[in-house]
């Protein structure tokens, strides 16, 4: 499975991943224990009951109904908030903040070097 997943370079959730190799270390350790065991036919049962739960039409149209209110809560506040970033641009208040994990980490990686440089600098004289 990593094969495949390697040569087609998709990469498989985390949680998803963990999930698999608790199945396939109780699928060895019941194999360990009873030699005719299968992980796949004792989870089936439950999976099954987890899926017709997930997917009964009240808990669907209860989510679907919750997803339409949150959009027209949305819809709601888009005039204002279209309102009051039209006035701040005229005002020449307008801020647009971009935050990028990766530059944040070069960022600490460039500080510590730094440091590291000018504590050895120090040392030195």
């Amino acid at each position: 499975m990593t094969t495949i997943l390697r040569e087609h370079r998709l990469a498989l959730p985390a949680d998803l991943a963990l999930l698999i190799k608790a199945f396939i270390t109780l699928e060895g350790l019941g194999r360990g224990l009873d030699p005719d065991f299968h992980m796949a036919e004792e989870a089936l049962p439950c999976c099954a009951r987890l899926v017709r739960a997930r997917y009964k039409p009240k808990v669907l149209a209860k989510r679907a109904w919750n997803s339409v209110r949150r959009l027209l809560e949305i819809t709601e506040q888009l005039p204002h908030d279209i309102s009051r970033l039209l006035r701040n641009a005229r005002h020449g208040r307008l801020n647009i903040g971009i935050e990028i994990n990766s530059l944040r980490r070069v960022g600490d990686q460039l500080d510590r070097a730094a440091n590291r440089l000018s504590l050895s600098l120090i040392i030195a004289r």
